[in-house]
């Protein structure tokens, strides 16, 4: 029981200091589970919330990734294929080779 209260530690710990460090890790399971089944393109895959803040992966073509990070007290559903849907995200590409 303590480790699981470690990791949800761990994880708000990362999610004020580095978003960046969980929308990778996101990436990454979502890279694992594509090679595993098929995913529709543009489909969101995984994602996590910790509190208001949320990061959420998309799978886009084999071997790409989006990545998003938002507050949802400013943006409650975002558009990840529009400019103005992006305005109050974060977003990496993520290309593995």
């Amino acid at each position: 029981m303590s480790e699981v209260i470690d990791q949800e530690s761990y994880w708000r710990i990362t999610a004020m200091n580095n978003p960046y460090a969980i929308a990778r890790e996101l990436t990454e399971q979502t890279r694992i589970q594509s090679m595993t089944e098929s995913i529709p393109r543009g489909e969101e895959v995984a994602g996590y919330c910790n509190g208001s803040l949320t990061w959420e992966t998309h799978y886009l073509k084999p071997d790409y990734f989006l990545a998003l990070f938002y507050d949802d007290t400013k943006e409650k559903t975002p558009d990840p294929y529009t400019k103005r849907g992006l305005k109050d995200c974060q977003a990496w590409i993520f290309k593995y080779d």
